[in-house]
């Protein structure tokens, strides 16, 4: 399988194509069976030895001889949809040479108008918003990959969002994949059903693809192929949302870290346990850090009785504390504003630490914070809470907050303890 990106060369070999299709078996053999033969009076009144040969247009039903019939192809070889250069030859050839069923004679004139009809047709396409099915093909190792993409433009460079397919564009570069278009919809809805008569569980086992799941809204049986139909319910706050991509908007987070910790009650996001509605019972035991345990405060080797001790001597959002506790591995420091902590019987005395940490960056001036609330208190905005979400918030997205452009960084420090 293979695809130019040149597009006056991917014209030419269809071309070629074309020509050659138009004296293979057959054409000769559709154009034998509908041949029409009169006899060819001579003007001496005597009979030629060869009779004339007619073709009727299946358009306008008229009778024409060779020199003035084209032999169509009812469904277009090059879909109205798709422009030709997206196309693999592959899909080119097997749709150029096919049945006799989906080929018509039609005159020049009748095929002429049917060429504009599509030509008018493909034009629209070029404008609207569409869904597009597409397969990536690594060019070295032929693995590939097929997903869904919203797109105007066919052209915008887009590879996929496969996490494997990402690692293998890191390791062998842009240039080593190519992308062709499969099928393209009005609708996302009928995109991802698409997509999922395609990426089976053979496909996905076979080890030739880079797609983890089956194909369909991230290929999940379990909310039935679409995450627009599923109603979430976050356990602590009670909230419900109509749908895993609602939730995913919510938190400011992509809907796939939502999807993987539905019905996980030991699986918390931001603090938050989520479930579906069908299978929620409010009575789930969710997994938090004992609130009994004891925790070190590593700035000033203080020891704590519990979370909720350390959270209010020093100030700090029980919550965050906790939730920082929950989503750090093992022995490794939770970080909170400059404030780093880890379990007791994790904590050795006098010990150094080295930890990386999630830093905001004012770019124009290449200032670092600790947080999005340090940024705004040096700002000197008038709610440094508020101002904070509006610089994580720009951070996420690369627009400007504040007449400034702002970005997360990560940032290893040395954490020594200093005792009190």
């Amino acid at each position: 399988m293979f695809i130019l990106q040149d597009k006056d060369t991917h014209t030419a070999v269809i071309g070629a194509l074309k020509r050659t299709f138009s004296r293979s078996p057959v054409v000769v053999e559709f154009l034998k069976e509908n041949r029409v033969e009169e006899e060819w009076v001579k003007k001496d009144g005597t009979c030629a030895k060869r009779n004339h040969v007619f073709y009727r247009c299946s358009a306008c039903g008229d009778m024409f001889n060779s020199s003035k019939i084209q032999v169509d192809h009812i469904e277009p070889v090059v879909p109205v949809s798709i422009p030709s250069r997206h196309l693999s030859f592959n899909t080119i050839v097997k749709r150029l040479f096919c049945d006799k069923e989906n080929l018509q004679i039609l005159c020049k004139d009748d095929h002429k108008k049917k060429s504009l009809i599509e030509k008018e047709q493909r034009n629209s396409w070029l404008t609207k918003t569409k869904y597009i099915v597409y397969e990536t093909v690594n060019r070295l190792n032929g693995k590939k990959y097929i997903g869904v993409h919203k797109c105007i433009d066919y052209d915008e460079v887009y590879l996929g969002s496969g996490t494997i397919l990402k690692q293998a564009v890191k390791k062998y570069g842009t240039q080593a994949f190519y992308r062709h278009i499969l099928h393209v919809c009005d609708t996302a809805e009928d995109a991802y059903e698409f997509e999922r008569s395609l990426v089976n569980d053979t496909i996905v086992e076979s080890g030739d693809y880079y797609n983890m799941v089956t194909g369909g809204m991230r290929g999940s049986p379990e909310i039935g192929g679409s995450r627009r139909t599923v109603k979430v319910i976050c356990h602590q706050t009670g909230q419900v949302f109509e749908s895993v991509n609602q939730a995913a908007q919510f938190l400011g987070v992509e809907y796939y870290n939502v999807s993987r910790v539905l019905d996980h009650p030991d699986l918390p996001l931001k603090n938050l346990h989520f479930f579906r509605v069908q299978n929620y019972d409010h009575k789930v035991s969710v997994t938090f850090p004992a609130d009994g345990r004891p925790i070190a405060y590593i700035n000033n080797a203080t020891i704590f009785p519990s979370i909720k001790d350390a959270a209010e001597e020093l100030g700090i959002n029980y919550k965050s504390l906790r939730n920082s506790m929950v989503n750090r591995e093992y022995a490794q420091l939770a970080s909170i504003g400059g404030n780093f902590f880890l379990y007791e019987d994790e904590y050795e005395v006098g010990k150094e630490y080295f930890n990386t940490v999630k830093v905001v960056r004012l770019i124009e001036l290449q200032k670092e914070f600790v947080s999005c609330k340090a940024a705004a208190e040096f700002l000197k905005c008038k709610n440094a809470a508020f101002g904070g979400i509006a610089i994580g918030r720009a951070a996420r997205t690369g627009c400007k907050m504040y007449g400034y452009h702002w970005e997360y960084c990560e940032k290893q420090i040395l954490v020594s303890p200093q005792p009190h």
